[in-house]
């Protein structure tokens, strides 16, 4: 009922527009913002939970996390209010829908499409999880598909609102059952990263296949039993068409144990990025050997079919590549401006890579593709020499590529085949880093002469430990597998030694460090690097006052700060004379008279405060006291007036 008479109602300066969804914690509205003139959500905590002061302290800690969070792939947290009828959250407003209505009203995505939307979604839980936020919530349901093209992760545990009719939680409050790791199920607090791994790949699972991976019908607690001890069918049981490195990294990243699963998105998403279309090759080739392996096969006719085959494979990877640009078109006209670049081959069908991803199979046509000013192109084809160039296009131009090949010699290959056994066994590293030069370690041994980027050629097969180190930089370590033949490559962006800041004031407010203003009426979190050492930090607010800090810096450390002006504190204050009676006196409060005498207990907005206690013919002992309130006193604030003498 409350709902509906909000309906219309001016809630601060948030019009309500309706209501998108109830749950038993509060309820999500859409509404205009009257001042800034948008479109907005509010997620407005349940009026019952006002006098729970835990639960409001999470409420806002939750908030505040998810306004630290400022990526392209993750829903923005635009202010943290409270009001008569509750604190509420105010978010971004996305036109679309979620992937879970996309899936109930079309069904399993294509998976050359489903990559580039993955790819989106992981980003976006990299970057929280970079800040230090696990979700422990993501399901399609939390993910927004906007009419734009552009995708968004939100809900970072602080929706658990909207109650999924197919599954519920029976009393499980640490997100949505199905979607839930076993160690999640178990306990909340073992809920981390790998998690979070877990929750995208039954995501992922339920994108690819248009259904969860388990039996139909079953009830909560025999999903709860599935999670922890039952086996997943690989969802190439379901949509056979799908590649088996991509059920592979599904199956992956949904292990019970987490030690197994992938250890974090980054690694995830790299698994799924070297997954192309050309893996459909992969497929078809463990199906050629296996019809080519019977005895009735012939092998003038194994030729012909392998001739087919390939030639079948050539058209659908094609048709792959259309589709697969078409949807990354569709998710990428919003991320940034757009080029338009065709590139040719003579000869023709040769596989194009646009900075390390595929881009299709030559000619390609005014193809609109969104990335930086410049951009690597590489392009291959089976027997030919590779070519790679480097180019930088203008916003919004066209540029067309024309490459010769340069077919291999025959000799060359036959000297190839001559080689001996140890050196065909062999391969080599590509290292670059940003910025270059980096010292590399491989092994343990400093390998003399040798600075980023470098090719280190004539490795026997396996896994290596690499170490990167430049003076000023975080070191870097990994394990980097090199397989026979083949070049791998290893491509890191160094981290500055220097530490990490982030400020957010709410509802809004002015950053100083050391003095200078860093970021004027902001109420996004501000974010910056500095040396390490020691600074003095200052947010102010308009109406509100001031709060001040003195912080430390540690390099590759990361320091996050709030200023929450919305707040506000009970303080204790209390007066006696010079024989320790206590003595009736007027409080003032930044200079200026409150309406509170000692012995009171009065609220205090978070901030900065000078108070003192003033009663004719008398004067303060030890002048005014100075406070920085950011959590309650536990203390009382205590002052000694003496009489003046009379004259």
């Amino acid at each position: 009922m409350v709902d509906v008479l909000l309906n219309g109602k001016l809630i601060e300066n948030y019009r309500i527009i309706a209501v998108l969804g109830r749950g038993g914690m509060g309820t999500v509205y859409k509404a205009f913002d009257e001042e800034l003139q948008r479109e907005v959500v509010l997620k407005m905590m349940n009026i019952r939970f006002l006098e729970d002061m835990a639960f409001v302290r999470q409420f806002r800690k939750e908030g505040i996390s998810q306004a630290r969070l400022k990526h392209p792939n993750i829903v923005d947290v635009h202010a943290l209010r409270e009001s008569k009828l509750g604190m509420f959250i105010v978010m971004e407003y996305i036109p679309g829908q979620t992937l879970a209505a996309q899936i109930r009203e079309s069904g399993p995505i294509p998976w050359q499409q489903a990559l580039i939307l993955f790819d989106y979604i992981l980003k976006g839980i990299e970057h929280a999880h970079e800040k230090g936020v696990v979700h422990r919530d993501i399901k399609p349901g939390n993910i927004m598909l906007s009419n734009d093209g552009s995708v968004k992760v939100s809900d970072f545990g602080i929706a658990r609102m909207n109650h999924d009719p197919r599954i519920t939680n029976t009393g499980f409050s640490g997100g949505t059952l199905a979607y839930s790791s076993p160690e999640q199920l178990k306990n909340l607090k073992l809920a981390d990263e790998r998690s979070d791994v877990y929750s995208l790949g039954i995501t992922f699972y339920e994108a690819l296949t248009g259904t969860l991976p388990f039996k139909e019908g079953l009830s909560a607690h025999e999903i709860q039993q599935e999670i922890f001890s039952g086996k997943f069918l690989s969802p190439r049981r379901k949509i056979p068409e799908l590649p088996k490195a991509l059920a592979r990294v599904i199956l992956q990243a949904i292990r019970k144990k987490p030690e197994k699963r992938f250890q974090s998105v980054r690694e995830m998403r790299q698994a799924l990025a070297a997954i192309q279309p050309t893996t459909v090759m992969e497929d078809i080739t463990d199906f050629s050997r296996k019809i080519r392996s019977s005895p009735r096969f012939s092998t003038r006719v194994s030729r012909r079919l392998l001739i087919v085959i390939c030639s079948l494979v050539l058209i659908a990877i094609g048709w792959a590549m259309d589709a697969h640009i078409s949807f990354m078109n569709f998710f990428q006209l919003s991320a940034g401006e757009t080029r338009s670049l065709s590139v040719n081959s003579d000869p023709d069908n040769a596989f194009v890579y646009l900075n390390g991803n595929i881009l299709g199979v030559t000619p390609i046509w005014d193809r609109e593709i969104a990335f930086a000013d410049s951009a690597h192109i590489r392009i291959e084809k089976h027997n030919y020499f590779t070519r790679d160039t480097t180019i930088a296009l203008a916003a919004d131009s066209t540029m067309t590529i024309n490459f010769q090949l340069q077919a291999e010699r025959r000799s060359k290959r036959r000297s190839q085949r001559r080689i001996s056994s140890t050196a065909e066994r062999k391969g080599s590293l590509q290292v670059r880093t940003i910025p270059s030069g980096a010292e590399i370690w491989l092994a343990g041994k400093k390998l003399p002469g040798k600075q980023s980027p470098a090719l280190i050629p004539d490795l026997l097969p396996g896994d290596y430990q690499v170490n990167l180190r430049r003076t000023g930089y975080q070191a870097f370590s990994d394990i980097v597998t090199v397989k026979n033949g083949i070049q791998a490559e290893l491509a890191v962006n160094l981290q500055s030694r220097r530490g990490d800041v982030s400020i957010l004031v709410l509802p809004y407010g002015s950053i100083y460090i050391d003095g200078k203003l860093c970021k004027e009426n902001t109420h996004s979190a501000y974010q910056t690097t500095l040396s390490p050492g020691h600074y003095t930090v200052r947010a102010t607010h308009p109406m509100y006052g001031s709060w001040e800090k003195r912080i430390t810096v540690v390099a590759g450390r990361q320091l996050e700060l709030a200023a929450d002006f919305n707040r506000t504190f009970d303080v204790r204050i209390i007066a006696f004379d010079e024989n320790e009676k206590p003595l009736m006196g007027d409080v003032f409060i930044d200079g200026q008279p409150s309406e509170y005498s000692t012995p009171v207990k009065m609220p205090l907005r978070f901030g900065s405060h000078k108070i003192e206690v003033r009663r004719k013919g008398y004067r303060l002992v030890d002048g005014e006291k100075v406070i920085s309130l950011e959590d309650d006193l536990v203390a009382p604030l205590r002052f000694v007036l003496e009489r003046m003498p009379v004259r």
